[in-house]
């Protein structure tokens, strides 16, 4: 069922963004997590570790000092795996089409 669910919003979201000529970028899981952890098969603790390696002073507030800095929100909150995916997703955009 989930699937189905996915499928759907992903028909809704290509079909809004073709009716007004956004791009839509498709970017498979080993090819995120290659440009996210240089490792096509990184785990999830592997991408949150490396968002932390790439940008310690925006993602790792309170653990500074220990060796086991877990990426953070502002607030010190531990952030989930989807928050992980969506900062390497802008990352990975970024590269292609913004920021250098």
């Amino acid at each position: 069922m989930q699937t189905q669910l996915w499928s759907a919003l992903r028909c809704a979201v290509w079909a809004v963004c073709r009716s007004r000529s956004i791009p839509v970028e498709v970017v498979d899981v080993p090819v995120l997590k290659k440009f996210g952890a240089n490792h096509g098969g990184a785990t999830k603790e592997m991408m949150a570790a490396w968002l932390v390696k790439k940008h310690p002073d925006l993602y790792c507030k309170t653990a500074r000092k220990t060796k086991t800095c877990f990426c953070e929100t502002i607030d010190g909150r531990r952030m989930g795996d989807d928050e992980v995916d969506a900062l390497h997703m802008i990352n990975y955009v970024d590269s292609l089409y913004g920021k250098k």
